[in-house]
């Protein structure tokens, strides 16, 4: 394998794992995005949610529904695995 091979090799691998994360990585996520707004409220008024609804995301009452996640670059996607 050449230099160039590994580094695409490497590049391809970095970026598959850096956009996938669970649930923690992704509350980990919205509080870098609260600490970039300053408050819940600011960041939840720039995400196009409520509050409310930030707080219960937060908290793990209820899952980022599709506004949050599009206003954070992000998808949900679901997999399977054999066991």
């Amino acid at each position: 394998m050449n230099t160039s091979t590994f580094f695409l090799l490497q590049s391809a691998f970095q970026h598959s794992i850096r956009w996938r994360m669970d649930e923690n990585g992704f509350k980990a996520k919205l509080l870098r995005e609260i600490q970039k707004y300053g408050t819940q409220k600011a960041t939840a008024e720039a995400l196009g949610i409520s509050e409310q609804f930030l707080t219960d995301v937060l908290k793990g009452r209820r899952g980022p529904g599709p506004r949050l996640l599009k206003a954070m670059g992000l998808e949900r996607r679901v997999e399977f695995v054999k066991r």
